[in-house]
């Protein structure tokens, strides 16, 4: 007869923990980052943002909790620890906390890709089975945050398909009109779309698809 007990483990590899139950990020590096003291100055803040993001695949929307810490870092910004730091430091330290686990990564599994676009922050989740496979964000730049919110949502999926592309194979059937309209809603003009459909995503005729539904377009032909 063949046992059916589960069988758990606990292997430390390159700063994870692999479980049986999916991914962890391991023990002493969370108890690090819980530990830190608030950064004293722009370097101690570099250093503290650095550490913290190796753990960037298990903490949704971390660009965003981070936002008011990497100010302080910009060229022209002036030292001055404010509440909203504080803040964000508590933020970080309550992602850690929670310790999600992520799911394994199987090739025979359908991939779905989870995006949104918030004021300042892009995400993404690579999801299979209704379960998170790693999590991915970063912050818009001053011109980015000027977007239409259509266009910042637009950025996010691009976002999400460069930083997940080693699992993306093909944009299924349902999605592509989707695709185009978000790909031409900035106007680029034809050639430009293209090249920026090119760079992020895949489905047998895009290219001659992408130009049958802009080719009329008044706005892209000016």
């Amino acid at each position: 007869w063949m046992s059916t007990q589960r069988i758990s483990f606990r292997v430390p590899y390159m700063g994870h923990l692999l479980t049986a139950e999916g991914l962890r990020p391991d023990p002493d590096k969370v108890k690090a980052i819980l530990e830190m003291p608030n950064p004293e100055n722009v370097q101690a803040v570099q250093r503290m943002l650095g550490f913290v993001n190796y753990l960037s695949k298990f903490l949704p929307h971390l660009s965003d909790v981070c936002e008011p810490l990497r100010r302080l870092t910009d060229k022209d910004s002036v030292w001055v620890w404010q509440s909203s730091h504080d803040k964000s430091m508590e933020q970080i330290k309550k992602l850690v906390t929670a310790q999600p686990v992520l799911r394994y990564y199987d090739v025979n599994e359908e991939v779905t890709v989870q995006c949104d676009a918030s004021e300042k922050g892009l995400g993404a989740t690579l999801m299979q089975q209704g379960q998170p496979v790693a999590f991915a964000s970063r912050t818009l730049s001053p011109t980015e945050q000027r977007y239409a919110q259509i266009e910042k949502e637009c950025l996010a999926i691009v976002f999400g398909c460069q930083k997940f592309d080693q699992y993306l194979v093909i944009i299924p059937k349902t999605l592509c009109p989707e695709m185009i309209a978000r790909i031409h809603s900035s106007h680029l003009g034809i050639d430009a779309c293209l090249r920026k459909a090119k760079d992020v995503l895949f489905w047998p005729h895009m290219g001659p698809e992408i130009i049958e539904a802009i080719k009329d377009c008044d706005t892209c032909n000016e």
